[in-house]
C-alpha cells in the first residue's frame, strides 16, 4: 500500500509538472507574432501586409496607381493608394475631330487645358464574405479619401495663321487675342506636341474620394488579384477652364473599374 501511494504521489506531481510547462509554454507561444499556419482550418492562413500596382479606367479618364494595405484583421484592411491620373471634360469626346484623309491630325475643339492629377489618400477593404484559401471570390466594400494636386497644362494648336493666301503654321493657345484662330475648323491643323506648354502648367489643390465594391479573387495566396467596381469624385478650390465652349465646374465625378496585381506576405 506505501508502494501505491509513493506511486500516486510521484505520478500526480509528474503531471502538475506537465501540466505547469505547457501552461508557459502556451503563453509563450501566445506572445509570439502569429505563424502562418495559425489561423489554419476554416480561416486559411493569415497574412500580414499586401502591395500592388493598380491600373483603373474611369469614364473620363485612366489612373496608374500604387497600394499599400496592412492586414488589421482577417476581415479588414487598411491601405494608402497614390496614383496619377487625366481628366477629360465630359464633353471633350465629342468635341474631337479626326479629318482622316485631308491631311490634318486630330484634335479637340475648344479644349483650352488638359488636366492631370496627382492623388494620394488612406482607405479601408471591409470585406462581408470569407477570403477562401480554395480560389473562391471573396466580397467587400472599399472607401477611400485624400488630397489632388491638379495639373493645368495649356492644350496648343497648330493653325494655319499665314495672311494673303499664305500657308504659313504657328502654335498657339487660346486666349482673347487668339480666339478667331483657336476656334476657326478650317484654319486648324492638328493638336501640338505634348511637350508643348509643359512649362506653363500650374498646381490646383483639392481633395478626393471614392468608394467601390471589391473582389478579391485569389484571398489567401501570396499573389495579389483583386478588382473593383465604383465611383470617385474630385473636388477643387476653384473653376477648372478645360474648354472655352462648354460649361466648367471645378468638381468631377466618374465611375471606374480597377485591376490591383501585387504579392501578399
Amino acid at each position: 500500500m506505501l508502494f501505491h501511494t509513493k506511486t500516486k504521489r510521484t505520478v500526480y506531481r509528474i503531471f502538475l509538472i506537465g501540466v505547469f510547462l505547457s501552461a508557459f509554454g502556451f503563453v509563450g507561444v501566445s506572445q509570439q507574432k502569429p505563424t502562418v499556419d495559425l489561423l489554419r482550418g476554416r480561416k486559411g492562413v493569415l497574412r500580414y501586409s499586401e502591395w500592388a500596382g493598380v491600373v483603373s479606367i474611369h469614364t473620363n479618364g485612366v489612373a496608374l496607381g500604387w497600394r499599400k494595405s496592412k492586414i488589421e484583421k482577417f476581415y479588414l484592411n487598411t491601405f494608402q493608394q497614390y496614383e496619377m491620373a487625366n481628366i477629360r471634360h465630359p464633353r471633350e469626346l465629342s468635341r474631337t475631330i479626326d479629318p482622316s484623309g485631308s491631311g490634318r491630325g486630330v484634335y479637340t475643339f475648344g479644349k483650352q487645358n488638359t488636366l492631370y492629377v496627382l492623388r494620394g489618400g488612406k482607405g479601408k477593404v471591409k470585406y462581408v464574405s470569407d477570403k477562401s484559401r480554395s480560389g473562391n471570390v471573396g466580397i467587400g466594400w472599399m472607401y477611400e479619401g485624400g488630397i489632388t494636386a491638379g495639373i493645368l497644362k495649356p492644350y496648343y494648336l497648330e493653325v494655319y495663321s499665314g495672311k494673303d493666301g499664305t500657308f504659313e503654321r504657328s502654335e498657339i493657345k487660346y486666349s482673347e487675342e487668339t480666339a478667331d484662330l483657336f476656334l476657326n475648323p478650317a484654319k486648324i491643323v492638328k493638336h501640338a506636341s505634348f511637350l508643348k506648354g509643359i512649362t506653363e502648367t500650374k498646381l490646383i489643390p483639392g481633395i478626393h474620394g471614392q468608394a467601390a465594391l471589391h473582389f478579391t479573387f485569389r484571398g489567401q495566396s501570396t499573389f495579389v488579384l483583386d478588382m473593383e467596381l465604383g465611383a470617385k469624385g474630385d473636388l477643387f478650390l476653384r473653376n477648372i477652364p478645360m474648354m472655352v465652349l462648354e460649361h466648367n465646374t471645378p468638381y468631377f465625378v466618374s465611375l471606374f473599374v480597377s485591376v490591383q496585381i501585387g504579392k501578399r506576405k
